[in-house]
């Protein structure tokens, strides 16, 4: 139910809703202020969730090998801050012949995310996937501190492979976040770091007041990379 979905499993509010109701049905209960509370923040909570919003900020996609920056954009309402995927179709599964780019910079953008119940979308301030070479720094991502769905989470920047140089994240702050930063390597990068010959990673100076954890990511680019003064307050 819409309750469910919205207040948890536990349903602690949609029970005194139903209760309430019967009360008044039953011609027992007066409309006091310690019974119209409870509707009155349900209703806020429900109208929070439920604003208008962009799927996607800034989008970079398709098939290319040069150099990209985006920097110093300022995005708010949106479920998805900076999207950057570099790939193309019939590549092969191990991403062997994938094209990236050879230099990305994520730099100095101000996101505020808005994530409301009814957008069925993967909600993140960064992503990037196909970067050779990447520096992710001095961003601000801040997410609505509103209910989420059961099993969701938000993201403040997630790297994924294919990598091939190194990757680097730094100085920024993720806000209100579940996960700070997320590290998910290729199936070709996995391969790589299993003969001991992976991207370098280095994740330092990230601010993450709020989340769960602030780095997270795949065994094999958690055993290698550089994880340094990462603050989760």
């Amino acid at each position: 139910s819409l309750f469910r979905s919205t207040f948890g499993a536990d349903g602690a509010i949609e029970l005194h809703i139903r209760k309430t109701f019967l009360r008044i049905a039953l011609g027992g209960t007066r409309l006091d202020e310690a019974v119209l509370d409870p509707f009155r923040k349900l209703m806020a909570q429900i109208a929070k969730g439920d604003q208008s919003f962009a799927a996607q900020g800034i989008v970079v996609a398709g098939r290319a090998t040069g150099d990209l920056r985006v920097s110093d954009n300022s995005i708010k309402g949106a479920a998805q801050g900076v999207h950057v995927a570099y790939s193309y179709r019939n590549q092969p599964p191990d991403g062997s012949d994938s094209s990236t780019l050879a230099y990305a910079a994520i730099v100095g953008n101000t996101i505020e995310l808005r994530t409301p119940l009814s957008a069925n979308l993967d909600r993140h301030g960064i992503l990037v996937f196909g970067a050779a070479d990447l520096v992710v720094r001095d961003n601000a991502v801040t997410a609505e501190a509103i209910r989420r769905r059961p099993r969701s989470s938000v993201e403040g920047i997630v790297v994924a492979g294919p990598l091939e140089r190194r990757a680097t994240v730094k100085d920024n702050t993720l806000a209100g976040t579940d996960i700070g930063v997320e590290l998910v390597p290729s199936v070709r990068d996995r391969q790589r770091y299993s003969e001991g010959e992976g991207p370098l990673v280095l994740a330092t100076g990230n601010i993450v007041p709020g989340a769960a954890v602030a780095v997270v990511g795949d065994p094999f680019v958690l055993e290698t990379a550089i994880l340094r003064d990462n603050i989760r307050s």
